[in-house]
């Protein structure tokens, strides 16, 4: 007859199933999903409380009540934990590029969606406070530049494939630049917003109008086709 201990043991060998990985019970992965999931708030309260600068593995794990070693098991290093940290807020553009969950709306459609999600965004402390510590991090550690370069490499190239299929004539370069270009300008809204909260900044009052104007001018109006023009002129 097998002992106790043996049997536990039998439950966590690796199965084909699992694809090399340890079978495990589901009351285990739920456990495991809880401590992850405290160790994700406990990094954004750091995060969002301390700055970048107190954002270590080792302050987390002190913030979760928990091991470095055990936090190191979900994260084995800042850049990964940063990257649990930003996701919601990453993932819900990426979504919007997607089409959102009505399926492959009209490319129009979804950079209309993409500004509103921006501005509603822009108003929002605690999302705009992770988004500056962020970019922050990514200033002086280059693991989180990297993440940073990442994320931003995908809403740039998203938007600008929505762009492209918008004014075809644009061509690939325009349309990056107009990209990057519009994606610059609904960070620069947000931060001017999160820098001057409290001061009731005027000038930052009804802005929404004056964005969807200027992204629609973007689009229509070839702008960056004009540059590169201008600019050829003036080499030749």
């Amino acid at each position: 007859m097998k002992s106790t201990s043996a049997t536990s043991r039998s439950t966590s060998r690796r199965t084909p199933a699992s694809g090399g990985k340890t079978a495990a019970r589901p009351s285990l992965r739920a456990q495991g999903e809880r401590t992850r999931q405290l160790i994700v708030k406990a990094a954004t309260r750091l995060l969002l409380e301390g700055g970048g600068f107190d954002f270590t593995l080792r302050a987390v794990a002190r913030e979760a009540k928990i091991g470095v070693s055990n936090l190191q098991y979900y994260f084995p290093d800042r850049r990964e934990l940063l990257r649990a940290v930003m996701a919601p807020v990453v993932e819900s553009y990426l979504a919007d590029l997607g089409g959102g969950p009505g399926g492959d709306a009209p490319p129009r459609e979804m950079v209309a969606r993409l500004v509103e999600r921006w501005l509603q965004d822009a108003r929002d402390p605690r999302k705009m406070s992770l988004m500056w510590q962020f970019a922050s991090l990514a200033g002086f550690d280059p693991e989180c530049r990297r993440l940073f370069e990442e994320c931003y490499e995908a809403l740039v190239g998203g938007v600008a494939r929505l762009i492209e299929r918008i004014s075809p004539e644009f061509g690939a370069a325009d349309s990056r630049r107009c990209a990057a270009m519009l994606v610059a300008m609904t960070d620069g809204l947000g931060f001017q917003m999160r820098a001057a909260a409290g001061r009731g900044a005027p000038y930052l009052r009804e802005l929404d109008d004056s964005l969807r104007m200027a992204v629609e001018a973007m689009l229509e109006r070839n702008l960056f086709r004009a540059a590169g023009r201008a600019r050829g002129g003036k080499r030749s």
